[in-house]
């Protein structure tokens, strides 16, 4: 009997992260409305009990998919506009990186977030000021990295240079939902970078 009760509990090799990231990419394939529980318990390996236990319950599961999702873009955007030398070839690491995370390894294409922000961010309080709360502080966060690659810059310019990047990133994310493959979404990210940064030269003032 105590064997039977162990099969069907938290298996032993139970990583949060692993099993968060099993959330994330089943509620990208199914959307939050269309996964149930039962899914999620298969995707994730964990019993509903445990799952319940370990993350809460499906919103609350799916509120930590997001909140993981915005600490993992964060990281990994700053750490690619850090190794750009200009503004263009930090733009252009940015958003190569955003089409590598937008593809995935090997789960669904496109991003939790900007699918929550299309379906459920107007049924949702919770998820839509999550997702509102998301654009401006990446707004802000950008306009700081974009700052510090133009000291001249002044900050309007530089906050208008960082929606339009942020609005590249929203783009990038649902033409990898849709099948844009990777080479296409590349040059889309090549090219966006070297206008941004073109314009960002007219915007200077000498």
């Amino acid at each position: 009997m105590t064997e039977a009760i162990k099969k069907r509990g938290r298996p032993r090799e139970f990583d949060p992260a692993v099993a968060l990231a099993s959330a994330g990419k089943t509620f990208l394939r199914q959307g939050y409305t269309g996964t149930s529980l039962e899914t999620l318990s298969s995707a994730m390996k964990l019993n509903k009990p445990s799952l319940y236990a370990a993350f809460g319950d499906k919103h609350t599961l799916y509120m930590s998919v997001l909140k993981e999702r915005y600490r993992m873009v964060v990281e990994r955007y700053q750490a690619a506009f850090e190794k750009g030398r200009t503004l263009e070839e930090s733009l252009r690491n940015v958003f190569e990186e955003a089409v590598e995370v937008c593809l995935g390894e090997g789960g669904p294409p496109g991003c939790p977030i900007a699918a929550a922000t299309m379906a459920e961010s107007l049924v949702d309080e919770e998820i839509g000021e999550f997702t509102r709360q998301f654009r401006a502080q990446t707004d802000r966060g950008l306009a700081r990295w974009i700052r510090s690659r133009l000291p001249r810059e002044g900050e309007t310019s530089s906050d208008a240079l960082a929606r339009l990047t942020n609005g590249i990133l929203h783009d990038i994310a649902l033409r990898a939902r849709i099948g844009e493959p990777r080479a296409k979404l590349r040059e889309i990210a090549r090219d966006a970078a070297r206008v941004l940064a073109s314009a960002s030269r007219t915007s200077q003032v000498p």
